[in-house]
């Protein structure tokens, strides 16, 4: 996804409270895979992972990569939130985002 989408995804989530309902609360709609959270919104699922270390792994998103895979009509892609300063996709069609973009 190109840099302008990553900035639609992080806006997104900087104004999830006022869009749409967050289900607070370990998701496992998926064959074994659970995710932290699903922003839904009309149409769309954003499936997210909180990570509370500062360095990520392409294996941190392999949940949420279920997840899409499952859910690939309505949930295009996935957010790692986690404690960075840098906001730059983990792996095609994740983003990772610091903590403090969305809170």
């Amino acid at each position: 996804m190109a840099p302008t989408t990553a900035l639609r995804y992080v806006h997104l989530l900087n104004t999830s409270y006022q869009l749409v309902r967050v289900e607070p609360y370990a998701v496992n709609r998926t064959k074994g895979a659970e995710v932290d959270l699903v922003i839904e919104t009309p149409g769309r699922l954003i499936p997210v992972e909180v990570k509370g270390r500062p360095r990520l792994h392409v294996s941190d998103a392999r949940h949420l990569k279920t997840f899409m895979r499952d859910y690939r009509d309505e949930a295009p892609a996935g957010v790692v939130i986690y404690a960075s300063r840098e906001t730059y996709w983990l792996t095609d069609g994740v983003l990772a985002v610091p903590w403090d973009r969305v809170a």
